[in-house]
């Protein structure tokens, strides 16, 4: 589940954000080894991996 502000252009969206668009995106993300973190790394691996995160 991908969380935003009201204000975000993802908010108004009526269709998933495409994983690439994810992975080229910089996210706050839970930190490296956390089980989360690792799930995500490897669902977007194919896609070019994460964007380097805000947080």
């Amino acid at each position: 589940m991908v969380v935003t502000a009201p204000a975000h252009s993802w908010a108004r969206r009526r269709c998933p954000v495409p994983a690439p668009e994810l992975a080229a995106t910089p996210l706050i993300l839970r930190e490296r080894g956390s089980g989360t973190r690792q799930v995500l790394d490897a669902a977007l691996r194919a896609h070019g991996g994460l964007a380097d995160p805000l947080l």
